[in-house]
């Protein structure tokens, strides 16, 4: 027989620390996008543009990683919520 144990405060604390990264990769990836945008200013010609074209088809991908991270975070307090209901839920049975 397996020992299950879970607390509901640690998956909160958890899913506020992923949420946080997200928001924070989040913030890199615009960050990335104003710094690699700004290289027309003193970088002309077809390897700029090339250059730049490659993080903006990139773009995408890592901003699906952020929501993804997002997911992850609210799916843990979800995760939480229905296990602490759960708890309240068997204990309500037993008293009766």
């Amino acid at each position: 027989m397996s020992n299950l144990t879970f607390s509901p405060g640690q998956a909160r604390s958890v899913a506020k620390s992923i949420l946080n990264k997200g928001r924070n990769a989040n913030e890199i990836v615009e960050q990335l996008d104003r710094e690699i945008s700004s290289v027309e200013g003193w970088w002309k010609g077809e390897s700029s543009q090339a250059f730049i074209q490659e993080f903006r088809d990139l773009k995408p991908n890592l901003k699906k990683l952020v929501e993804c991270v997002e997911n992850i975070s609210r799916n843990l307090d979800k995760i939480a919520d229905i296990k602490e209901q759960s708890e309240r839920d068997i204990a309500s049975a037993l008293r009766k």
